[in-house]
């Protein structure tokens, strides 16, 4: 553009903007809004600017319904703010077809005014605000958009975007950047809201206190603008000297803000009598084998506070076993690092200052903290962080604040390239560490119902008690299964669904949840063949047991973990697989898709304790499983469910002759020759079973019946009755049906009626009666051996 006319220009700026509009059409289906920005607008004649910009206008023709964005930049802020406003001002008062544009700020921050102009140029009448997050750009930096944001809402305007972890926004800027935000920048420098000025923090005490007590409708606390925990930061009040900033700020902060210690205040008072300068020798009378008096209380706060072993420990020192002797080698190792570098002997009150803070950082319990970390090992997702209910997370390790040994790959199932993720828990006034990490220790529980893989705690928690300065705590968790948890981006969110839904669950019954800590012992062991005994043993907890026809394991795990893989009697046939693996493994033997069959019972048993815990199964698994199957087997028209009605039988001695069961000796139904399988098949198997047993005596007696079967008792699966479909029995050619007994054989006014509830929908009552002991059906042609 040097060197050129302003309709030369213009021209220029014409051909750019037909060449965009004629490839419009490419993007068809996509909602496009056009920007344009005359690049030096604040040294330009507005006349000129306002030209050129509807001559681009004209090209893109924008409508109040397809507006188009006009930039009006603030270049290397030439012009004073006021200035710059007056230029926004008559654009938008002179401008063709305003309400067809989105007038835009652009403002940089060479003379330190870009806040400023840009709060002027809103006053003046602009629509839009371009910016970055604390005010990353060329030369000194774009506008900060997270103080324009701020200062609305300090005067009640929602300025829409999202600062309530500004902690958080600051930590992933500081890291993706390489750059520090000053201790001072509004609203996210580490200062902002700390108060040194005593005058200062008596004002902030007492409208604290008054906004506390509800006595103010609206944030009103002096020399604060907005209330820190709005935008995740805190109040904080600071020496009564100012002092230089000599770390880098490293996020929020993590214990409690409480008052100094019981300790630190003993430990100052008592060392703070030792003379400031020792280069003169003392008087022989003071230079006696006692100790000082500040000596001796420093001791006794030492031992009192039981800080010793912790503090030799983590200093690699040894750890004497009587207190009296471990606080005095503490308070030696103490004052050499006092000292340590120092060319005199004077008592740099300010480095004592410091030591103490860390001791006293060292001494808090656990419990103090606000948030407890736990390296999660064999984690792999795509996301930085996952929240969770009750104040759970999941965060990348270099993302917050974290202690070294948090940090090694060493036992994390994972390479020294690849991101460390970490669980954290938020403590609570009324619990501490350990309800901590069971939370944690919930979450792993939630995640290994949720899908397979390998994953776990790590050997250590991290406590955070002071600047840089953690408390260990073991874990007490297992090795982890090899192979890793992978954890995709859609699957995280399904993850926080799930654990949400399982919060609001009540605590499952023993049962349940001892079958869930045993399917968690085999999700620990190294493979799905090593844990498939505690995968059985939690499918028994949870289905073995009376129910309303007491199916047999098979049959009922069958009923509800068949899927679209397998049916009900493929999963029956699978589960008994697992039965007779399980006792080869036992005998030193192993079978044929061994490492198949543990991996698919293994995820049937998560599948069904995920349904249990959810409440989707009832509160008896056992009964449900009885009922699916009746339910299933009757609507299916087939004959696959066996039923076992058990009954005690007193010995043959005890029984009358007169008990004996009496039932009339049906005739034997026609069998056609030709059929081969199927029920005929059945029929004529039990016919050659009877065949070839011993007969019975038959004795007739003048009664109501022509003829009576007196049976001994039958051992159990001596006597076999095979269930036919009832069409079988019925010539269809010559019009026959099926009669049932005649009633008047039958005395059916008194006879016993057994009500069931719960599946009393499933069988109508017949107008017969029928006398059934022991009733077997069994699906043709699918018999296991």
């Amino acid at each position: 553009m040097f060197n050129l006319s302003k309709k030369e220009i213009i021209g220029m700026a014409v051909r750019g903007a037909k060449l965009i509009y004629e490839r419009l059409p490419r993007l068809k289906g996509t909602k496009i809004m056009l920007p344009y920005s005359p690049e030096s607008f604040s040294a330009t004649e507005v006349e000129f600017a306002k030209d050129i910009s509807e001559a681009v206008m004209d090209v893109w023709k924008p409508t109040p319904r397809n507006k188009m964005i006009l930039n009006l930049p603030d270049t290397v802020e030439v012009a004073m703010p006021n200035v710059y406003a007056d230029q926004i001002e008559w654009m938008c008062r002179n401008i063709k077809k305003r309400d067809s544009l989105v007038v835009s700020l652009h403002t940089h921050n060479d003379r330190y005014t870009g806040v400023a102009a840009t709060e002027l140029g809103l006053l003046a009448g602009a629509d839009r605000v371009e910016g970055t997050l604390f005010g990353n750009g060329e030369r000194t930096g774009n506008l900060d958009i997270v103080t324009v944001a701020l200062n609305l809402y300090m005067h009640g305007i929602d300025p829409k975007l999202d600062f309530s972890d500004l902690n958080a926004i600051r930590e992933v800027y500081e890291r993706c950047t390489g750059m520090t935000v000053p201790a001072r920048q509004p609203y996210a420098g580490e200062l902002v809201f700390t108060a040194f000025s005593g005058s200062h923090q008596d004002a902030i005490r007492k409208g604290l206190a008054e906004w506390g007590n509800g006595g103010r409708n609206h944030w009103d606390v002096p020399y604060l603008t907005i209330d820190p925990t709005d935008i995740g930061r805190e109040y904080r009040e600071g020496h009564s000297r100012q002092q230089p900033i000599r770390k880098r700020w490293r996020g929020p902060t993590f214990w409690k803000a409480n008052s100094a210690s019981r300790f630190r205040r003993k430990c100052s008072a008592s060392l703070g009598r030792l003379p400031q300068r020792s280069g003169s020798p003392r008087p022989r009378s003071e230079r006696s084998g006692t100790k000082s008096a500040g000596w001796n209380a420093a001791r006794e706060a030492v031992v009192e506070a039981g800080v010793a072993s912790t503090y030799l420990e983590a200093r690699g020192e040894v750890v004497p076993p009587e207190p009296g002797t471990r606080a005095e080698r503490m308070l030696e190792v103490f004052f050499i690092g006092l000292w340590e570098g120092s060319t005199g002997f004077a008592l740099d009150r300010e480095r004592l200052e410091e030591q103490i803070a860390t001791l006293d950082a060292e001494a808090r319990s656990a419990d103090d903290a606000d948030e407890l970390i736990v390296p999660i090992v064999g984690l792999r997702m795509s996301m930085n962080r996952l929240q969770l209910p009750n104040g759970v997370r999941i965060v990348r390790a270099d993302s917050i604040a974290a202690p070294v040994d948090a940090m090694r790959s060493e036992g994390m199932g994972r390479a020294a390239w690849e991101p460390q993720f970490l669980a954290v828990a938020e403590q609570g006034t009324d619990h501490g560490a350990e309800e901590a990490l069971h939370q944690l220790r919930e979450l792993i529980s939630v995640m290994r119902m949720f899908k397979v893989g390998g994953i776990g705690l790590g050997p250590f928690a991290f406590a955070p008690t002071g600047e840089d300065t953690w408390r260990r705590i073991i874990t007490g968790a297992a090795p982890t299964r090899p192979g890793g948890y992978r954890l995709a981006e859609e699957e995280g969110a399904e993850l926080a669904d799930f654990a949400a839904q399982l919060e609001q669950r009540p605590d499952p019954d023993s049962a349940l949840s001892w079958a869930v800590g045993r399917f968690e012992m085999g999700g620990e062991r190294e493979s799905a063949m090593e844990g498939l005994s505690d995968h059985l043993l939690a499918l028994r907890a949870v289905l073995e047991g009376h129910g309303p026809v007491g199916a047999s394991l098979p049959l009922r795990a069958s009923a509800l973990i068949a899927d679209d893989d397998f049916d009900r009697i493929e999963a029956r046939e699978r589960v008994e697989e697992v039965l007779e693996l399980e006792r080869a493994l036992m005998n030193g033997r192993t079978l044929d898709r061994a490492i198949e069959l543990a991996t698919w019972i293994e995820d049937g048993v998560r599948r069904l304790l995920r349904q249990a815990a959810l409440g989707e199964l009832g509160s008896d698994l056992s009964a449900t499983a009885d009922e699916t199957l009746i339910a299933t087997g009757l609507e299916a028209g087939d004959a696959e469910i066996t039923v076992y009605a058990e009954e005690d039988f007193d010995t043959e001695e005890d029984v009358p002759v007169d008990e004996f069961r009496v039932v009339e000796a049906p005739e034997p139904a026609a069998v056609d020759e030709a059929v081969v399988d199927g029920p005929a098949a059945d029929i004529r198997e039990a016919e050659e079973y009877l065949d070839d047993e011993e007969a019975v005596e038959v004795e007739e007696e003048d009664d109501h019946m022509d003829t009576r079967i007196l049976e001994p008792i039958p051992a159990p699966g001596e006597i076999k009755v095979t269930a036919t479909h009832w069409l079988d029995e019925v010539d269809e050619e010559r019009g026959q049906s099926l009669e049932w007994p005649a009633a008047e054989e039958r005395d059916l006014q008194h006879r016993e009626r057994i009500d069931t509830p719960r599946v009393r929908h499933l069988f109508p009552v017949p107008d017969s009666d029928w006398e059934v002991a022991h009733l077997e059906f069994e699906h043709f042609g699918r018999r296991t051996s």
